[in-house]
């Protein structure tokens, strides 16, 4: 039985169900301090910036080196990570050390996310280098959070888990990355709270895994704190380590529901998910590069947002249907 059940079975008579508790409460909790954080350091800043670039129009290497200083491009790392972290004492069973189970790893990966995002404000690596250390990282996390589990699995499949996992990491790192220096503004953000929204139901929806679910919703809260941030300061962005705990996140999140899901579930199932879910910030890149120069402003962060959707309304429209097969068979219909 998936934990989404479970929720609903004991849900007191006459009250909120306690699913939709901990979204609004992580939603709450992630997307109030993120946004505070934010605003309170960019607001005189961004009303610096060259007005414009928050709907999507060239950074004109705005991103090239730290503007005004490292200060306030260090607060979104901080935030995104300390907001979950806070969400994981509150809503998803406390911290524990050492860690017991899969998705007590997520606060430490929040943090170790957050850390290499303060050196990126700080320290521009070789790319080489830089990519090393972080597929470093995303390896580790993804063996040491489920290594009870790969324990007991054949040793291709162990390497697959791991392997498939950091790519997909380190596939949306990338894209998020190059999203938030080609451009400052929303671009970025939007893309990023899409992708959370769309991990956060196919994982509740396809894969049956409400604390996987929650967890995501809660990243995706924060990105969206970030996209508020730059639709209101136009000189907004994540560059310097801003994409860097959402992508570590919702990477390890998929991961980890991907390898627990439900029995029921199938691996194929499974893969197709993970892949239409990389499809989300892949999309986006494309769509910025291909679409024409003439597009601009909101229209352009529109249509780049709009093509991305597509790969993930197909991942949600998937993850629905399954959750309502299973729902009508465990209803005996």
């Amino acid at each position: 039985m998936s934990g989404l059940v479970l929720a609903q079975a004991d849900q007191p008579a006459g009250g909120m169900d306690p699913a939709v508790r901990q979204f609004l409460l992580g939603a709450l909790i992630s997307g109030g301090l993120v946004s505070v954080l934010l605003l309170a350091t960019w607001w005189k800043a961004g009303a610096r910036q060259r007005a414009g670039t928050a709907d999507g129009s060239p950074a004109a290497g705005a991103n090239s080196a730290p503007p005004g200083g490292l200060t306030r491009h260090a607060v979104a790392p901080l935030a995104m990570g300390g907001a979950f972290v806070l969400c994981a004492h509150l809503l998803l069973g406390g911290l524990n050390w050492p860690p017991a189970s899969a998705d007590t790893w997520l606060p430490l990966a929040a943090v170790a996310a957050a850390v290499m995002g303060l050196t990126a404000t700080a320290v521009r690596l070789p790319a080489a280098v830089r990519w090393v250390v972080r597929g470093v990282l995303v390896a580790a996390l993804a063996y040491l959070s489920l290594r009870n589990f790969l324990g007991r699995q054949e040793t291709l499949a162990a390497v697959g888990y791991v392997a498939g996992g950091t790519i997909w990491t380190l596939t949306t790192w990338w894209a998020l990355e190059k999203l938030a220096d080609r451009r400052t503004g929303a671009l970025a953000p939007t893309v990023a709270w899409l992708l959370g929204v769309a991990v956060s139901q196919t994982v509740v929806l396809g894969l049956f895994a409400l604390k996987g679910a929650v967890a995501a919703h809660v990243v995706a809260a924060a990105a969206g704190a970030a996209m508020l941030t730059a639709w209101l300061r136009p000189g907004f962005s994540l560059g310097f380590g801003g994409v860097h705990v959402p992508a570590v996140l919702l990477g390890l999140i998929l991961l980890q529901a991907t390898a627990l899901a439900d029995l029921s579930v199938p691996h194929l199932r499974r893969v197709v998910f993970a892949g239409l879910l990389l499809g989300v910030p892949l999309a986006a890149v494309a769509a910025d590069r291909l679409l024409p120069a003439r597009l601009t402003g909101w229209k352009r962060t529109g249509a780049t947002v709009g093509l991305a959707g597509v790969p993930a309304a197909a991942a949600l429209a998937w993850a629905g249907l399954e959750r309502f097969a299973a729902a009508e068979e465990s209803s005996g219909y």
